[in-house]
């Protein structure tokens, strides 16, 4: 005797998710490490919509101390930016400067970074159509509409504001506050210090002595993201990576999913650059570039769809004879 049609259809709906939950585990982001040729250290930094990545090398080895992951190992003069497109790495640097590193790119190829001078003091720069310029404050973000973000600053096509976000009732003293990646409708993310008298800078939040919170501004809503120590990158679509504290994260569609490497900026094609390390702390260890690669969600859709309608009449096909 045949089924009731509301059990069959339960039975019908259970086969269909046990399905797409299947496909989902086995379709998981790719990632590829990749280093510059001959280099100790390698980072990436920013990625725009053409799969173009920017990032920052060190050709000798230097000091890294896990505690402060933050910051990029340092030695003096062995520092440069670099281009990677089509297979190929460029190398980056401000003329006279001692040291480069290239950490954001639009989709016309404009590239910011900071760079030391020959007396040691740093500075901020764009290069754009061929050219350098030195800027008066440390760029961690641009969008492709020409604006720039680091500390509490936007750049907009030559003129530097304050940056004013109405703010959290429990985070009133927004001096703390730091803009970290800009997306093209003027969205940011950042990174705020839980002590309103910390001169800390950003690159501090990975120091117990600096707690910090990754935020979100969001068509002008200030969100504290919960469980995220720093946000680094945002696209289009409102997904975010950063830190959690020693591991990273992506954040989509209000879930935060934890990642074993350190991303640093994501694109609107889905598309995750950052960085890994291997071998501990000090000068044993060695940071190594990644890019990871999300599935495309219409064509994971697609997928899905057809093969569980397939599984789903074969076991309603199967429960009625």
């Amino acid at each position: 005797m045949n089924l009731p049609v509301k059990l069959l259809s339960s039975f019908v709906v259970a086969a269909v998710l046990n399905c797409m939950s299947s496909i989902a585990l086995g379709l998981p982001p790719s990632v590829r490490t990749f280093d510059v040729p001959g280099a100790a250290d390698t980072a990436a930094y920013g990625i725009n919509d053409a799969g173009q990545i920017v990032g920052t090398f060190n050709d000798k080895d230097a000091e890294f101390i896990y505690q402060r992951y933050l910051d990029f190992p340092y030695c003096e003069g062995c520092q440069h930016g670099f281009l990677y497109s089509k297979g190929k790495f460029t190398t980056i640097n401000v003329p006279g400067a001692k040291d480069t590193s290239a950490v954001g790119l639009s989709n016309a190829g404009d590239i910011v970074g900071t760079y030391t001078d020959a007396f040691g003091l740093g500075h901020g720069f764009i290069y754009a159509s061929g050219k350098f310029k030195t800027i008066p404050f440390y760029p961690r973000g641009l969008n492709n509409v020409g604006k720039i973000v680091g500390a509490d600053v936007v750049y907009d096509n030559g003129n530097v504001t304050a940056l004013h976000l109405p703010g959290d009732p429990d985070f009133p003293d927004l001096n703390t506050t730091t803009a970290l990646g800009i997306n093209d409708t003027g969205d940011l993310v950042g990174a705020i210090s839980l002590d309103p008298n910390s001169s800390y800078y950003y690159t501090d939040c990975g120091d117990d002595r600096a707690p910090c919170e990754a935020f979100s501004y969001i068509n002008g809503r200030f969100r504290i993201l919960e469980d995220a120590k720093v946000a680094l990158g945002i696209n289009d679509a409102g997904d975010i990576v950063g830190y959690t504290g020693f591991s990273g994260f992506l954040y989509s569609h209000g879930k935060l999913t934890r990642i074993d490497e350190f991303p640093e900026d994501i694109n609107n094609v889905g598309q995750v650059v950052g960085w890994s390390i291997t071998g501990g702390d000090g000068r044993d260890a060695h940071l190594h570039a990644f890019l990871l690669t999300i599935p495309e969600p219409s064509l994971l859709a697609l997928l899905i769809g057809a093969v569980c309608v397939f599984v789903g009449r074969y076991k309603l096909q199967a429960t009625t004879k």
